[in-house]
Protein backbone atom coordinates (compact mmCIF):
# COMPACT_ATOMS: atom_id res chain seq x y z
CA UNK A 1 0.00 0.00 0.00
CA UNK A 2 1.35 3.49 -0.83
CA UNK A 3 2.68 5.34 2.21
CA UNK A 4 0.14 8.14 2.08
CA UNK A 5 -2.76 5.65 2.19
CA UNK A 6 -1.60 3.83 5.32
CA UNK A 7 -2.86 4.48 8.83
CA UNK A 8 -0.48 6.94 10.49
CA UNK A 9 -0.15 7.82 14.15
CA UNK A 10 1.30 10.91 15.77
CA UNK A 11 2.85 11.22 19.22
CA UNK A 12 4.88 13.99 20.86
CA UNK A 13 7.50 13.64 23.57
CA UNK A 14 9.65 16.33 25.23
CA UNK A 15 12.26 16.01 22.46
CA UNK A 16 10.52 14.37 19.49
CA UNK A 17 7.55 14.83 17.19
CA UNK A 18 6.85 11.32 15.91
CA UNK A 19 4.86 10.23 12.88
CA UNK A 20 4.62 6.48 12.31
CA UNK A 21 2.65 3.97 10.28
CA UNK A 22 3.86 1.04 12.41
CA UNK A 23 0.76 0.90 14.60
CA UNK A 24 -0.39 2.41 17.87
CA UNK A 25 1.56 0.12 20.21
CA UNK A 26 4.74 0.39 18.13
CA UNK A 27 4.50 4.18 18.18
CA UNK A 28 4.46 4.19 21.99
CA UNK A 29 7.45 1.82 22.10
CA UNK A 30 9.36 3.97 19.62
CA UNK A 31 8.69 7.11 21.66
CA UNK A 32 9.87 5.39 24.83
CA UNK A 33 13.04 4.03 23.16
CA UNK A 34 13.94 7.44 21.75
CA UNK A 35 13.54 9.22 25.07
CA UNK A 36 15.50 6.51 26.92
CA UNK A 37 18.31 6.74 24.37
CA UNK A 38 18.54 10.52 24.81
CA UNK A 39 18.27 10.28 28.60
CA UNK A 40 21.23 7.89 28.69
CA UNK A 41 23.19 10.04 26.21
CA UNK A 42 22.69 13.12 28.37
CA UNK A 43 23.73 11.20 31.48
CA UNK A 44 26.99 10.18 29.79
CA UNK A 45 27.62 13.57 28.19
CA UNK A 46 26.66 15.48 31.31
CA UNK A 47 24.47 17.81 29.25
CA UNK A 48 21.29 19.53 30.31
CA UNK A 49 17.95 17.80 29.93
CA UNK A 50 16.20 21.09 29.22
CA UNK A 51 13.50 20.92 26.60
CA UNK A 52 15.00 21.80 23.19
CA UNK A 53 13.85 24.85 21.26
CA UNK A 54 12.56 22.62 18.45
CA UNK A 55 11.61 18.97 18.57
CA UNK A 56 13.26 16.49 16.23
CA UNK A 57 10.80 15.14 13.69
CA UNK A 58 10.69 11.35 13.40
CA UNK A 59 9.24 9.49 10.43
CA UNK A 60 8.93 5.73 11.02
CA UNK A 61 7.46 3.34 8.48
CA UNK A 62 8.02 0.05 6.72
CA UNK A 63 9.64 0.94 3.41
CA UNK A 64 10.44 -2.59 2.25
CA UNK A 65 8.39 -2.40 -0.94
CA UNK A 66 8.81 -1.67 -4.63
CA UNK A 67 7.91 1.96 -3.98
CA UNK A 68 10.60 3.42 -1.73
CA UNK A 69 10.25 7.19 -1.94
CA UNK A 70 12.50 7.91 1.02
CA UNK A 71 15.31 5.42 0.43
CA UNK A 72 18.74 7.06 0.72
CA UNK A 73 21.80 4.98 -0.20
CA UNK A 74 19.64 1.91 0.57
CA UNK A 75 20.04 2.56 4.31
CA UNK A 76 17.34 1.62 6.84
CA UNK A 77 17.70 4.99 8.57
CA UNK A 78 19.30 8.41 8.40
CA UNK A 79 19.31 11.73 10.21
CA UNK A 80 18.93 15.10 8.50
CA UNK A 81 20.29 17.90 10.68
CA UNK A 82 18.75 21.36 10.51
CA UNK A 83 18.28 24.46 12.63
CA UNK A 84 14.59 23.55 12.84
CA UNK A 85 15.34 20.48 14.96
CA UNK A 86 16.26 17.95 12.28
CA UNK A 87 14.53 14.86 10.93
CA UNK A 88 15.12 11.21 11.83
CA UNK A 89 13.92 8.70 9.24
CA UNK A 90 13.43 5.05 10.24
CA UNK A 91 12.27 3.14 7.21
CA UNK A 92 12.73 -0.61 7.76
CA UNK A 93 9.68 -1.29 9.93
CA UNK A 94 11.42 -2.04 13.24
CA UNK A 95 11.17 1.28 15.05
CA UNK A 96 14.29 2.48 16.85
CA UNK A 97 16.08 -0.78 15.98
CA UNK A 98 16.27 0.59 12.43
CA UNK A 99 18.67 3.31 13.62
CA UNK A 100 22.13 2.30 12.43
CA UNK A 101 25.32 3.23 14.27
CA UNK A 102 25.89 5.95 11.70
CA UNK A 103 22.40 7.37 12.27
CA UNK A 104 22.78 7.32 16.05
CA UNK A 105 26.16 9.01 15.69
CA UNK A 106 24.61 11.83 13.65
CA UNK A 107 21.73 12.18 16.12
CA UNK A 108 23.96 12.33 19.22
CA UNK A 109 26.37 14.77 17.58
CA UNK A 110 23.46 17.03 16.63
CA UNK A 111 22.08 16.96 20.17
CA UNK A 112 25.50 17.60 21.73
CA UNK A 113 26.16 20.57 19.46
CA UNK A 114 22.76 22.07 20.26
CA UNK A 115 22.71 21.39 24.00
CA UNK A 116 23.57 24.99 24.86
CA UNK A 117 26.47 23.88 27.06
CA UNK A 118 30.10 24.95 27.00
CA UNK A 119 32.11 24.51 23.84
CA UNK A 120 33.89 21.17 23.63
CA UNK A 121 36.86 20.05 21.50
CA UNK A 122 36.47 18.14 18.23
CA UNK A 123 37.76 14.83 19.60
CA UNK A 124 35.16 15.04 22.38
CA UNK A 125 32.26 15.66 19.98
CA UNK A 126 33.30 12.95 17.53
CA UNK A 127 34.40 10.45 20.17
CA UNK A 128 31.32 10.65 22.36
CA UNK A 129 28.95 10.49 19.40
CA UNK A 130 30.69 7.30 18.24
CA UNK A 131 30.77 5.92 21.80
CA UNK A 132 27.01 6.42 22.17
CA UNK A 133 26.17 5.24 18.66
CA UNK A 134 25.99 1.61 19.84
CA UNK A 135 23.82 2.35 22.91
CA UNK A 136 20.60 0.37 22.94
CA UNK A 137 17.59 0.59 25.29
CA UNK A 138 16.55 -2.47 27.32
CA UNK A 139 13.45 -1.64 29.38
CA UNK A 140 14.69 0.40 32.38
CA UNK A 141 18.32 0.59 31.25
CA UNK A 142 20.46 1.55 28.30
CA UNK A 143 23.59 -0.49 27.58
CA UNK A 144 26.55 1.62 26.45
CA UNK A 145 30.01 0.59 25.30
CA UNK A 146 29.35 -2.05 22.65
CA UNK A 147 32.34 -2.03 20.28
CA UNK A 148 32.24 -0.38 16.87
CA UNK A 149 33.77 -3.15 14.76
CA UNK A 150 34.32 -0.79 11.82
CA UNK A 151 36.29 1.67 13.96
CA UNK A 152 38.18 -1.08 15.74
CA UNK A 153 39.30 -2.51 12.39
CA UNK A 154 40.59 0.93 11.36
CA UNK A 155 42.62 1.25 14.55
CA UNK A 156 44.19 -2.15 14.15
CA UNK A 157 45.25 -1.31 10.60
CA UNK A 158 46.88 2.06 11.25
CA UNK A 159 50.09 3.65 12.41
CA UNK A 160 48.78 5.87 15.18
CA UNK A 161 49.80 9.49 15.62
CA UNK A 162 50.48 10.56 19.18
CA UNK A 163 47.37 11.20 21.24
CA UNK A 164 48.48 14.83 21.58
CA UNK A 165 47.94 15.22 17.83
CA UNK A 166 44.41 13.88 18.17
CA UNK A 167 43.68 16.29 21.01
CA UNK A 168 45.11 19.24 19.06
CA UNK A 169 42.92 18.64 15.97
CA UNK A 170 40.36 21.42 15.56
CA UNK A 171 39.03 20.78 12.06
CA UNK A 172 38.65 17.95 9.54
CA UNK A 173 37.69 20.23 6.65
CA UNK A 174 40.83 19.58 4.62
CA UNK A 175 41.21 15.88 5.40
CA UNK A 176 40.34 13.01 3.12
CA UNK A 177 37.63 10.45 3.84
CA UNK A 178 39.98 7.87 5.32
CA UNK A 179 41.72 10.43 7.53
CA UNK A 180 38.35 11.57 8.85
CA UNK A 181 37.35 7.98 9.62
CA UNK A 182 40.69 7.32 11.32
CA UNK A 183 40.34 10.42 13.50
CA UNK A 184 36.84 9.36 14.49
CA UNK A 185 38.12 5.89 15.40
CA UNK A 186 40.91 7.35 17.55
CA UNK A 187 38.52 9.75 19.28
CA UNK A 188 36.08 6.88 19.93
CA UNK A 189 38.86 4.73 21.42
CA UNK A 190 39.94 7.63 23.62
CA UNK A 191 36.44 8.17 25.01
CA UNK A 192 35.98 4.42 25.52
CA UNK A 193 39.27 4.29 27.41
CA UNK A 194 38.31 7.29 29.54
CA UNK A 195 35.29 5.33 30.78
CA UNK A 196 36.79 1.88 31.13
CA UNK A 197 40.58 2.23 31.25
CA UNK A 198 41.85 0.89 34.61
CA UNK A 199 44.07 3.91 35.34
CA UNK A 200 41.17 6.34 35.00
CA UNK A 201 38.56 4.68 37.18
CA UNK A 202 36.59 5.64 39.15
CA UNK A 203 34.63 8.80 38.18
CA UNK A 204 35.73 9.24 34.55
CA UNK A 205 33.06 11.87 34.06
CA UNK A 206 34.41 14.03 36.87
CA UNK A 207 37.97 13.70 35.55
CA UNK A 208 36.88 14.62 32.06
CA UNK A 209 34.83 17.63 33.16
CA UNK A 210 37.78 18.93 35.18
CA UNK A 211 40.12 18.37 32.23
CA UNK A 212 37.84 20.24 29.83
CA UNK A 213 37.57 23.12 32.29
CA UNK A 214 41.37 23.34 32.51
CA UNK A 215 41.63 23.23 28.72
CA UNK A 216 39.20 26.15 28.46
CA UNK A 217 41.33 28.28 30.79
CA UNK A 218 44.89 26.89 30.71
CA UNK A 219 47.35 27.95 33.31
CA UNK A 220 50.92 29.18 32.75
CA UNK A 221 52.54 27.20 29.94
CA UNK A 222 49.19 25.84 28.70
CA UNK A 223 48.05 22.24 28.77
CA UNK A 224 49.92 20.65 25.90
CA UNK A 225 49.87 17.06 27.06
CA UNK A 226 47.60 14.59 28.71
CA UNK A 227 48.95 15.59 32.12
CA UNK A 228 45.53 17.12 32.77
CA UNK A 229 44.20 13.56 33.07
CA UNK A 230 46.66 12.97 35.86
CA UNK A 231 48.66 10.56 33.67
CA UNK A 232 51.85 11.48 31.75
CA UNK A 233 51.22 11.61 28.00
CA UNK A 234 53.66 8.81 27.09
CA UNK A 235 52.15 6.41 29.63
CA UNK A 236 48.62 7.35 28.58
CA UNK A 237 49.53 6.69 24.92
CA UNK A 238 50.97 3.29 25.79
CA UNK A 239 48.02 2.25 27.95
CA UNK A 240 45.50 3.38 25.34
CA UNK A 241 47.13 1.28 22.63
CA UNK A 242 47.23 -1.75 24.91
CA UNK A 243 43.58 -1.22 25.77
CA UNK A 244 42.57 -1.14 22.09
CA UNK A 245 44.60 -4.27 21.43
CA UNK A 246 43.19 -6.36 24.28
CA UNK A 247 40.38 -5.05 26.51
CA UNK A 248 38.27 -2.83 24.26
CA UNK A 249 35.06 -4.63 23.40
CA UNK A 250 34.79 -6.51 26.69
CA UNK A 251 33.49 -3.65 28.87
CA UNK A 252 29.89 -2.43 29.13
CA UNK A 253 28.27 0.45 30.96
CA UNK A 254 24.64 0.21 32.08
CA UNK A 255 22.78 3.50 32.49
CA UNK A 256 19.56 3.26 34.49
CA UNK A 257 16.70 5.28 33.05
CA UNK A 258 13.12 5.98 34.04
CA UNK A 259 11.23 2.91 32.88
CA UNK A 260 7.93 4.78 32.63
CA UNK A 261 8.32 7.75 30.29
CA UNK A 262 5.50 10.27 30.53
CA UNK A 263 3.91 10.10 27.09
CA UNK A 264 0.74 11.38 25.57
CA UNK A 265 -1.64 8.99 23.85
CA UNK A 266 -0.93 8.44 20.13
CA UNK A 267 -3.46 10.13 17.89
CA UNK A 268 -4.54 9.00 14.42
CA UNK A 269 -3.42 11.49 11.77
CA UNK A 270 -5.77 12.83 9.13
CA UNK A 271 -4.83 12.13 5.54
CA UNK A 272 -4.22 15.83 4.76
CA UNK A 273 -1.69 16.03 7.61
CA UNK A 274 0.00 12.86 6.37
CA UNK A 275 0.30 14.21 2.84
CA UNK A 276 1.72 17.55 4.03
CA UNK A 277 4.28 15.88 6.30
CA UNK A 278 5.44 13.41 3.65
CA UNK A 279 5.68 16.26 1.15
CA UNK A 280 7.90 18.23 3.53
CA UNK A 281 10.14 15.18 4.03
CA UNK A 282 10.40 14.72 0.26
CA UNK A 283 11.61 18.32 0.00
CA UNK A 284 14.22 17.66 2.69
CA UNK A 285 15.62 14.71 0.71
CA UNK A 286 15.50 16.82 -2.48
CA UNK A 287 12.78 14.89 -4.33
CA UNK A 288 10.48 17.64 -5.65
CA UNK A 289 8.45 15.39 -7.96
CA UNK A 290 7.53 13.10 -5.06
CA UNK A 291 6.83 16.13 -2.89
CA UNK A 292 4.29 17.44 -5.43
CA UNK A 293 2.55 14.05 -5.40
CA UNK A 294 2.11 14.16 -1.62
CA UNK A 295 0.98 17.79 -1.61
CA UNK A 296 -1.62 16.97 -4.26
CA UNK A 297 -2.79 14.08 -2.08
CA UNK A 298 -3.10 16.44 0.91
CA UNK A 299 -5.13 18.92 -1.20
CA UNK A 300 -7.45 16.13 -2.35
CA UNK A 301 -8.01 15.11 1.27
CA UNK A 302 -8.95 18.66 2.20
CA UNK A 303 -11.35 18.96 -0.74
CA UNK A 304 -13.00 15.65 0.12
Amino acid sequence: MPLEQREWWGIETPRFEIMTSLGRRASVQLASDLEHFIEASEAILGTSSNRPAARIRVYAHDGKSLERPFAVANQPSYFLASKAGGSLVLRAGSGFDDATESTRFDLVRHLARNSGGSRTPLWYDEGFASFLSTAHPERSKVVVGEPRRDLLALLQDQVWPSIDQVLATTSLDHRGRRDRATFRAQAWALVHFLHFGPRLRPSPRARLDAALARMASPGPGGNKTLDWFGVPADIFDRDLRRYVGSELGTARLVVRVHEAVSLEEPRPLECASVGEALGQLAIEVERPVIAKKYFRFAATCEEG
